[in-house]
């Protein structure tokens, strides 16, 4: 009877592996090849490719600005290389954590940072927040709006 147990575990996990390769690791693999063909369309124009970089530098850019102002805004006292090492360094903790925008995650990691920096903690509390205020929350109203918009007008 003991013996049939290691025969009975082996057909279950081979057939548990079966169903996962079928359902998790495909659709992955499958994905992964149509997003390495959209990444080659993109590098074939030089023009994308410099849309691309210059955009994503001008959103961290924006960003890391818009931080700026609201340490500022609340006494400041860093560098804008201060600030931005703890922009930086926080986006980089919330891209990783499993929450939508990073909530949470980039706030804590962020007012630690400045924190870090000598800023006091009231001030880098009350700057975060006010920079989270402005670019995430406050922009969900007008978004909405916008889809709601463009989905009357069957744009999407």
């Amino acid at each position: 009877m003991f013996s049939e147990i290691p025969a009975f575990s082996a057909i279950a996990i081979a057939s548990l592996f079966r169903g996962v390769r079928r359902q998790v690791i495909r659709p992955v693999i499958d994905g992964s090849r149509a997003a390495a063909g959209y990444v080659t369309q993109v590098f074939r124009s030089p023009i994308r490719v410099v849309a691309l970089f210059v955009g994503s530098s001008l959103i961290t850019m924006s960003y890391l600005f818009a931080l700026v102002f609201s340490v500022e805004a609340f006494g400041g006292g860093l560098t804008i290389a201060q600030i931005g090492a703890a922009y930086l360094g926080a986006a980089a903790i919330a891209n990783i954590a499993p929450t939508p925008g990073g909530v949470g995650p980039l706030e804590a990691a962020m007012i630690a940072a400045l924190s870090g920096f000598g800023l006091d903690a009231g001030v880098a509390i009350s700057s975060v927040l006010t920079f989270r205020l402005a670019t995430f929350w406050l922009p969900i109203a007008p978004g909405w709006a916008t889809f709601m918009w463009m989905e009357r007008r069957g744009e999407i």
